[in-house]
């Protein structure tokens, strides 16, 4: 997955992009409704729980760009890229990281609550970035538990590529995207 750097994208660039991995997701839950609570061999994540788990990690990012715009939390930067994101494109490491407990999830969610809560994580995500400029979203951000302080337009590549990582992990535990995903 290409994605300009978010010193050079535009935001509704990024919005697009965020769609485009959504419809995939959703295509894949939908194809996968079967096998929802089914978890795997290994022991790792249900559909159910990715599902959730992208959800959550959406909801808090939408809910938090108008609080660190406003500027009641995170910090400020310079608008130049804190991340270095050929890096960063290789940290994207299955069990690389332990998600924080905020954005844990419970599994208890059917596949259609999932698709309800995936829409509205989207919706407020596009509400929270309607009319933002690309260096507001550069000039402010917050810790990330991995990379460390990056700016809110740093924060929604990583989320982009992190739905786009957990989708391509399900598609390998529990079948192949269809052709056209």
């Amino acid at each position: 997955m290409e994605l300009t750097q978010p010193t050079q994208a535009k935001v509704s660039e990024y919005v697009e992009a965020w769609q485009e991995v959504r419809q995939n997701t959703i295509g894949f839950l939908e194809d996968h409704k079967n096998d929802f609570a089914l978890r795997p061999d290994d022991g790792s994540w249900t559909i159910a729980e990715n599902a959730e788990h992208i959800y959550l990690s959406q909801f808090f990012l939408a809910r938090s760009i108008p609080i660190v715009l406003a500027g009641k939390f995170g910090q400020d930067f310079s608008g130049n890229p804190t991340a270095d994101y050929g890096s960063l494109a290789g940290k994207f490491v299955r069990g690389a990281a332990r998600n924080p407990e905020a954005v844990a999830p419970q599994g208890k969610w059917t596949c259609e609550e999932a698709l309800l809560k995936l829409s509205e994580a989207m919706a407020r995500f596009e509400k929270a970035v309607r009319g933002k400029e690309r260096d507001a979203l550069l000039r402010r951000g917050y810790e990330h538990p991995i990379q460390g302080p990056i700016s809110l337009m740093e924060w929604i590549w990583m989320m982009i590529r992190h739905e786009h990582m957990h989708l391509q992990i399900m598609a390998e535990k529990f079948g192949t995207l269809s052709p056209d995903r």
